[in-house]
């Protein structure tokens, strides 16, 4: 459980992050996630007034649409049953006239969707804005606004279209918006409320730390079942069901479950899921947090297969799979300077490069890294190939021996800035580049994602590189006429692994 420890602990160092919005290279939004709340891509934005008066509906645009929701832990492990989050969630739950647009829903998850609200409404920890949701969602009339409003389509016997139609889409408006941000019906739409009160407050319910904190004390309040964690070995709540969507909003795959009781689970050694192993909820809550936060900010996916090196003071730190001219370029002020240079010039710049991070006082005396490998092998269950936990500098040493004695010239990097051809430089592969060179560029990600977790412990630990990634690389190298011109010199480079 050292993995959920160090998790738990990142989580704690950084409260002042959690429910603050980051933005990715691609635009898109991320978030350190409070306790008892997990993220959703919303499709529709209903805006209400303090009196739970519809004002205005939009559809979300996609690269605005991670919302942080408040969940509980059977809403979080939901699939067929009807299980409604407690505020945010699909037409299905929150519309009171889903019958009358779209098919009969098995059971009743309105009325537990409105049961659950009110719950939270009446209790010492409500909220005023939770109190506007809750009296317009019981009005029952949520898709019939959305119509009106022309955020939902109907066809010409009033149900819910499925899909565009080519009258739709040769408007001169253009395909509606919900059409364009939805991939399945539109019944599927999955909806966010903000609530007006003045100009200064914060409207969106998503961002509203108060509502957030509202949330997390009622819920910590219906929590009476408690037993050691062994985790922080105190006496707490206990998680039953444990966080999906680490990866991404649609990865259903989880890292600790146990929700089989009929023999496959437990192998016959215990009775109950207790008995081998008991995590707290909010350890549970914030390890997997902090997981799904570090690899939305740093982290490196391959074909599913997720690389994640994280430090205790300083989250940022270099990838071991990286080359060393993106080494530079993250720790030095000019990469350029890579280039034809004596072996001694050459480890002086490289020291250079990560003495930052050595020699740091605020960092020396404590600080560890871990290293995570995590891949999924079915939809439902994911696994930790690799976990190493090590002081700092150790593994500054580490990354330092490996770009300094497995390093030589290379000319395959393409010259992003110039476009003139391939950037030259001199110093270590990238492990997804070996890949390519040993394998060919063809390599499946399947192919590509194996070599790269192979190679890690190479890199952190020195350990000797697998002799068939040498041999691969030396029989592609020597057949020049099988590869392309531009393939060759990489596949030579790899010479140097041997």
């Amino acid at each position: 459980m050292t993995w959920l420890a160090n998790l738990s602990k990142t989580y704690d160092d950084h409260e002042k992050s959690v429910g603050e919005f980051e933005l990715k290279k691609d635009g898109r939004e991320y978030a350190l996630i409070p306790v008892s709340h997990t993220t959703q891509t919303a499709h529709i934005e209903i805006h209400l007034d303090i009196g739970g008066q519809f004002l205005r509906a939009r559809v979300v645009p996609k690269e605005e649409g991670s919302t942080i929701i408040p969940c509980t832990e059977a809403a979080a492990s939901r699939t067929s049953a009807p299980v409604p989050y407690p505020l945010f969630d699909k037409l299905l739950y929150v519309a009171g006239d889903y019958a009358q647009y779209c098919t009969e829903p098995k059971g009743t998850p309105h009325q537990d969707y409105l049961n659950q609200l009110k719950s939270w409404c009446d209790s010492p920890y409500g909220n005023g804005k939770i109190r506007s949701v809750y009296e317009y969602v019981r009005n029952g009339t949520m898709i019939a606004d959305l119509i009106n409003r022309e955020i939902l389509w109907t066809d010409n016997h009033g149900k819910l279209l499925d899909k565009s139609t080519p009258e739709l889409d040769q408007r001169p408006e253009g395909k509606p918006a919900i059409f364009n941000v939805i991939a399945g019906e539109q019944s599927g739409a999955f909806v966010r409320f903000a609530v007006q009160v003045s100009e200064e407050s914060e409207h969106r319910l998503w961002r509203d730390k108060e509502v957030q904190q509202s949330f997390v004390r009622f819920y910590a309040s219906m929590m009476e079942d408690t037993d050691v964690c062994y985790v922080s070995g105190k006496r707490e709540p206990v998680a039953d069901k444990h966080a999906s969507r680490i990866r991404h909003s649609g990865d259903k795959s989880k890292l600790i479950s146990a929700n089989d009781s009929s023999g496959f689970t437990y192998r016959g050694r215990f009775r109950t899921s207790r008995e081998a192993a008991t995590v707290s909820y909010e350890v549970s809550q914030k390890g997997h947090n902090a997981l799904k936060w570090l690899i939305e900010r740093q982290g490196t996916t391959k074909d599913g297969k997720v690389f994640l090196v994280w430090g205790s003071k300083q989250l940022e730190l270099p990838e071991p799979q990286e080359d060393t001219y993106d080494l530079f370029a993250a720790h030095a002020a000019e990469p350029e300077a890579i280039g034809d240079t004596t072996h001694k010039e050459y480890a002086r710049q490289v020291q250079k490069a990560l003495s930052s991070l050595r020699f740091d006082p605020e960092y020396a005396a404590l600080a560890e890294v871990n290293i995570m490998i995590l891949d999924a092998a079915t939809p439902g269950r994911m696994s930790i190939m690799y976990y190493r936990n090590m002081e700092q500098n150790k593994y500054i040493d580490q990354i330092e021996h490996w770009h300094t004695t497995c390093y030589w010239r290379h000319r395959y990097r393409k010259d992003s800035d110039k476009n003139t051809g391939y950037s030259i430089f001199i110093g270590a592969p990238a492990t997804r580049d070996i890949a390519f060179a040993a394998y060919g560029p063809r390599a499946s990600d399947k192919v590509v994602k194996g070599l790269m977790e192979r190679l890690l412990p190479c890199i952190v630990d020195q350990r000797d590189i697998p002799h068939d990634i040498v041999r691969s690389a030396v029989q592609r190298a020597s057949n020049p006429v099988g590869m392309e011109e531009w393939d060759w010199p990489q596949g030579v480079g790899l010479y140097g692994l041997s």
